[in-house]
C-alpha cells in the first residue's frame, strides 16, 4: 500500500471502532450511566490526525485555535443536545 492507501486505510478502522465504542457506551445502564462525553468526539479525531499526518501540537494549535478561557470552553457546546 502507498501512503495515502494506508491513511484511508487507518480513517476506516478509526471511524469504525469510534462509532462502535461511542454506541456501546450511550446503551450502558447502570448507576453511572453513559460514559459518552461530547468533547470524547473532536478530541480523539485531532489525536487520529496528529497520529496519521504527523502533525504537531503547534500545528494543531494554530488550526483549532486554543482555548485560553473557561467560558470560551464552554460555548463550544452551546445548542448541544
Amino acid at each position: 500500500m502507498n501512503a495515502k492507501q494506508m491513511q484511508c486505510s487507518a480513517w476506516y478502522i478509526f471511524k469504525y471502532v469510534e462509532e462502535r465504542f461511542e454506541k456501546r457506551q450511550l446503551g450502558q445502564t447502570g448507576p453511572f450511566g453513559s460514559g459518552f462525553s461530547p468533547e470524547d468526539l473532536p478530541s480523539n479525531l485531532i489525536l487520529f490526525h496528529r497520529m496519521v499526518y504527523g502533525l504537531s501540537r503547534v500545528d494543531i494549535n494554530s488550526l483549532c485555535g486554543v482555548i485560553t478561557k473557561v467560558n470560551d470552553n464552554e460555548r463550544i457546546f452551546e445548542g448541544f443536545p
